[in-house]
């Protein structure tokens, strides 16, 4: 899956984010995606995952939960949420498996946050 990074750095102060942030490009597997996101947990990212259907933003900030954002190509399907990181992984794994997502977090019985469809 063509997946797009950027990366912030932990040492940066909040301010100057923009300014030290690194964007780069690459092609993950569902177990590189999964290792990707506790790796950039402390860096004040955003992961961007494209799919035929869908484009799937996560933000990652230390200590808080992960902020998810999906957005259909397909139809108006438009949900985020604040998530743990067990819950990213079933979002990762419902996006690889090529899924269509609904009114819940895949995995969960829990609704989304906000969401339009």
């Amino acid at each position: 899956m063509k997946v797009i990074v950027e990366e912030g750095r932990a040492e940066s102060p909040l301010d100057s984010l923009e300014q030290d942030r690194k964007v780069y490009e690459v092609d993950l597997d569902y177990d590189g995606a999964v290792l990707l996101v506790p790796r950039l947990r402390s860096s004040h990212s955003y992961i961007h995952f494209g799919t035929q259907s869908y484009r799937i933003d996560f933000r990652l900030d230390p200590g808080d939960p992960v902020e998810i954002e999906i957005m259909s190509i397909v139809d108006d399907f438009w949900p985020m949420s604040d998530v743990s990181d067990t819950e990213a992984e079933s979002i990762l794994r419902f996006a690889y498996s090529g899924e269509r997502f609904f009114g819940v977090i895949p995995g969960t019985q829990v609704e989304w946050g906000a969401w339009n469809d």
